[in-house]
């Protein structure tokens, strides 16, 4: 049953300002060692809020910070929010089981009634009002919550008793989800694990290992890269060729001699190879490589060519084509710029070691923090030196290229210096087959473990949606209504500010 406001019979609604003490934190100045040196208090971010308690800090501050900032000791039990942060922080509720300072990117919620079931009873109402408390968010690029807000916040209280049957109800079901929740995330781990292995061994050859016993090799590695440096000088001359033919001009007699050979990889410690299978490198088969061009964002526009990051790549290497945004060039920059059928890109800064494949698709430029590379080579070629460098070897490679700090980058001369093992053509195309099968199961099972996630996340809302309308326990009339509980906080609230303002009766002395 319900009354006509909207909640279970025996519900009221009230405001977080009436049922507990709201405040904030704040960040000492850094540049005072006196307020972090040797601290022993703990002090407390809005990172702590994605998980449900807070039982240990990351920092600390000292007793010099707690008196001469507006820093103040939070009690074990206090509720913590979010009032912004990076990503989803923003709006997430958690609980400290430590006496703690915060930041001010927290809010503090002491509650007036210290029962426990009351407290997880708040706690788990504002986590079902999430998304309804992060658009209230305000604010430009990164929208705010404030004080005032969040003071402002409607709450649903229940009789106790029946809080207290409500917290026991959503924890018993909670547990039984959290279970399987961990499974899935388990069992999604191992799933990328093994599609680690996989192209491990597919790299090492191990994969194959059957295949390889009975379907000898007719052309070795080594013929097959001796085939791409030829076809690589005769495309490199007929180009020269035909700048010559444009100009009107003969070339002169020592033209050829202007072609630079490519440096075969150092091999010096790498281990040994299947039979057939040789060492190479992006750099020794390239045609060539180039940084992305770097334009201001500025110049993004609905219309031009598409300029594709990193974020546009997927797992697999494809690229999603309705995300880029678009810059107007002119002719001269999309003939130098634009990207052909088999690019390989390559992140060079960031997110390293993400890389996708140009398979086509509207005309389209590299971003600023990628580097391509045109390598005329066959489909499976293209493919199977994908799949190297998205193995754990390649991806160590790439990313332990990486120079500087902080924000390390990979330049073309390291990537070209990579050594990659390289079998046979058909082996390469074996290899291909081979991998796209697994990973399409893999694929497929891990598109099944997002489901289940989504279908818990969903089930979890259902059940504190239930619970503050009421449906989720039986109720009983015999419970106290929530109204006399809060009358009774009214009161010693009351009693409480009169009797530490009351006056202080004067005296003489005759």
């Amino acid at each position: 049953m319900s009354d006509d406001n909207g909640l279970a019979t025996g519900w009221v609604w009230t405001t977080v300002s009436e049922i507990a003490s709201v405040g904030t934190g704040t960040t000492p100045s850094r540049t005072q060692d006196r307020f972090w040196s040797d601290g022993r208090i703990p002090w407390i971010t809005s990172s702590a809020v994605n998980l449900p308690f807070v039982s240990e800090a990351e920092q600390f501050v000292t007793d010099q910070a707690l008196a001469n900032t507006t820093l103040k000791v939070y009690p074990k039990n206090t509720l913590i929010v979010a009032l912004y942060g990076e990503g989803k922080t923003r709006g997430k509720v958690s609980e400290l089981l430590i006496d703690a300072t915060i930041n001010q990117a927290l809010a503090a919620l002491v509650l007036h009634i210290t029962d426990q079931a009351h407290r997880r009873f708040v706690k788990y109402f504002l986590q079902s009002n999430y998304a309804a408390l992060r658009r209230q968010a305000a604010g430009g690029m990164q929208p705010n919550l404030n004080l005032s807000l969040v003071n402002r916040i409607r709450v649903p209280v229940a009789p106790l008793n029946e809080q207290g049957r409500i917290v026991a109800k959503i924890e018993e079901l909670f547990s039984d989800l959290d279970a399987g929740e961990a499974a899935l995330r388990r069992a999604k781990a191992n799933l990328k694990r093994y599609r680690a292995a996989v192209l491990k061994a597919a790299v090492e050859g191990k994969l194959t290992e059957d295949w390889r016993a009975k379907h000898p090799a007719k052309e070795p590695a080594s013929t097959l890269l001796a085939r791409i440096l030829k076809e690589r000088r005769q495309k490199w001359e007929a180009d020269q060729l035909a700048k010559f033919a444009a100009a009107e001009k003969e070339p002169p007699k020592n033209w050829r001699e202007k072609y630079v050979e490519p440096s075969p990889p150092a091999t010096t410690g790498l281990p040994v190879l299947p039979d057939g299978w040789c060492w190479t490198s992006l750099g020794y088969i390239k045609e060539f490589s180039m940084y992305g061009p770097r334009f201001s964002s500025d110049g993004y526009s609905n219309e031009g060519v598409l300029v594709l990051r990193t974020t546009d790549f997927s797992n697999d290497g494809r690229i999603d084509f309705e995300t880029p945004p678009r810059l107007p060039l002119n002719e001269n920059d999309i003939r130098t710029y634009k990207l052909e059928i088999g690019d390989l890109l390559i992140t060079r800064t960031g997110s390293l070691g993400t890389l996708a494949i140009f398979n086509g698709g509207p005309t389209s430029i590299a971003a600023a923090f990628l580097i391509y590379y045109r390598l005329r080579l066959s489909t499976d070629t293209i493919r199977y030196l994908f799949n190297y460098l998205k193995s754990p070897k390649g991806q160590q490679q790439l990313i332990g290229k990486g120079a500087g700090v902080g924000r390390p980058n990979l330049n073309i001369p390291a990537i070209d210096s990579i050594p990659v093992s390289f079998p046979p053509l058909a082996e390469q195309v074996q290899i291909n087959l081979e991998l796209a099968e697994r990973f399409s199961q893999i694929d497929a099972a891990e598109t099944q473990i997002e489901h289940g996630l989504l279908r818990a996340s969903r089930l979890r809302q259902s059940i504190l949606k239930q619970a503050f309308e009421g449906k989720l326990v039986p109720q009983d009339p015999k419970d106290e209504p929530a109204s006399t509980l809060l009358a009774r906080l009214a009161e010693s609230r009351t009693q409480v500010c009169h009797s530490t303002t009351k006056p202080k009766t004067s005296t003489s002395k005759g």
